[in-house]
């Protein structure tokens, strides 16, 4: 899939906007390579466009976003009674690129701005759906509106809407699971079902981070907001586990039930163990060893 990235203070330049209805007989999209880009936002009925290569199904709720420069063409006739809305518009200052891992890092990386007061980037995918699509249906039908005024701040307001529908639509893509939150929910628990079957083993945050191929902090602030704990924490949460295993099925002291976790301090170990459980480590086995020993 290809990705489009700009500044968000980077105003989209509106050209003409509206809204298609198949004629009766139906019709095929043309093949062509246009100098615009263009927000296609289904409204009734599925249309197929092919853009580099991929085709994609233009429903209700789902948007595409044609590139300008690329070859684009709808792979069969649509339907009688098909609509969709269109939107050409210029950009300045935009990249194309095709890394989902990129998009990925750069959803997360929005994610972060906008706690913090805002982003200063957009970021659209070439196909994706909304979860509120009557919000955009009232947003095209204000732009086709405005587009037919005579007035002096006509391009300007349309280029205000526009700006709207990219920002909403960008929004979208980065809050509502669009493919970058999937892919950072997947390698999340990749991660963390990595660091519960090697928590012992494992000496840093960055020997982790090394194994997936991730910066550290990145991998850390991914982690973070998708399980709501932070790499450390799965890290000694597994050790802990792992401890309790050892305390109810074998007779080591703690020192050694430490080593054998992945902690280098037993003080440490019991401190922490105590936080988890509100226990020691000697008060858990005694708590809990009868019953442990009964079930089995």
């Amino acid at each position: 899939m290809l990705y489009l990235t700009f500044p968000a203070d980077c105003a989209a330049e509106y050209c003409t906007s509206g809204r298609f209805v198949s004629p009766e007989g139906g019709a095929v999209h043309p093949d062509r390579q246009l100098g615009t880009y263009v927000v296609l936002f289904g409204s009734e009925g599925e249309y197929r466009i092919e853009q580099n290569g991929t085709e994609y199904a233009l429903s209700p709720g789902t948007f595409l976003i044609l590139f300008a420069g690329y070859r684009h063409r709808g792979t069969s006739p649509c339907p009688p009674g098909l609509a969709h809305y269109w939107c050409h518009f210029f950009l300045r200052g935009e990249r194309v690129f095709d890394s989902d891992a990129e998009a990925e890092r750069t959803a997360y990386d929005i994610l972060g701005e906008s706690t913090a007061g805002g982003s200063d980037r957009i970021l659209l995918p070439e196909y994706g759906r909304v979860r509120s699509p009557e919000r955009f249906r009232l947003l095209f039908h204000s732009l086709i509106d405005r587009s037919r005024s005579v007035d002096a701040y006509r391009e300007r307001v349309c280029g205000l809407i526009l700006s709207e529908i990219l920002f909403g639509l960008s929004d979208a893509f980065v809050r509502e699971g669009g493919d970058a939150g999937r892919g950072q929910q997947a390698a999340a628990a990749q991660i963390v079902e990595y660091i519960r079957g090697n928590a012992a083993g494992i000496r840093s945050v960055a020997e982790v981070a090394a194994h997936f191929g991730y910066n550290p902090e990145y991998m850390t602030t991914m982690v973070r907001r998708t399980t709501g704990a932070s790499v450390l924490e799965h890290i000694h949460r597994a050790r802990i586990e792992e401890a309790k295993r050892l305390l109810l099925s074998t007779s080591l002291t703690v020192g050694e039930i430490a080593a054998l976790s992945g902690f280098s301090d037993a003080r440490y170990f019991s401190r922490l163990f105590r936080r988890e459980t509100d226990l020691t480590p000697g008060q858990y086995r005694s708590t809990y060893f009868k019953i442990h020993t009964n079930r089995t």
